[in-house]
């Protein structure tokens, strides 16, 4: 079973590589397919979680551009124990702009978005959590898929934090968190509090919420 993460520009190629490829196989999730959704992070979170306990693979479909925006699906599908991989839409803005002009109706996004989506796009890297990670470009024949080294720092680890009631954890990359302190006094010994960039974990607090946190950030 595995988590399959697209990230790129729109207009990179990104549904086309998941029906050519995954359609087959993997469950696709994507806000694309959610717009009647009051909210789409909250609605796509409870559709990966439901794939994954059935045991099927998922495809999350969307331009997730950040490494706080992969953060949340990459924590769910340690959770579930998926094989966490990542596909890097390596054609670049002159060339998306080019695609979405050829596009119509509902498939055409404003160029502004393309623009918004490129200042903000950041590569995914091995520390995130990702097992593997290939790059894509949409050639004339098909797809050009490439692996890529997973580019994880010396050190990387991934901070366990559990359940003391349940024995039950939830995973955070240790190069994601930006401060670790100790909670006040009068909290349960040895337990810390650690911050992220997308969601607050204590590591005693009752998993529930702490899945309710990734999906909300």
């Amino acid at each position: 079973m595995e988590l399959v993460i697209l990230v790129g520009l729109q207009a990179a190629g990104k549904s086309s590589f998941y029906r050519s490829r995954f359609a087959d196989t993997h469950t696709i999730v994507s806000k694309d397919l959610l717009r009647n959704s009051r909210n789409r992070q909250i609605r796509q979170m409870a559709l990966i979680e439901q794939a994954l306990r059935r045991g099927e693979s998922v495809v999350v479909d969307n331009t997730n551009p950040r490494a706080e925006d992969r953060l949340p699906l990459i924590a769910l599908g340690k959770l579930f124990g998926a094989r966490i991989v990542g596909y890097w839409f390596a054609d670049g803005l002159s060339e998306c702009l080019r695609r979405n002009a050829l596009r119509e109706g509902r498939a055409r996004v404003p160029d502004v978005a393309i623009y918004a989506t490129a200042r903000k796009l950041e590569h995914p890297l091995g520390a995130e959590g990702f097992d593997a990670i290939f790059s894509v470009r949409l050639a004339e024949c098909g797809f050009e898929i490439e692996p890529e080294p997973k580019l994880c720092s010396q050190g990387d680890m991934w901070l366990e934090l559990t359940n003391q009631d349940t024995d039950q954890a939830v995973l955070v990359n240790s190069s994601l968190v930006t401060h670790m302190a100790e909670l006040p006094q009068g909290a349960a010994p040895g337990c810390k509090l650690f911050l992220t960039n997308s969601l607050e974990l204590v590591a005693n607090e009752r998993l529930d919420r702490i899945m309710e946190r990734l999906r909300l950030s």
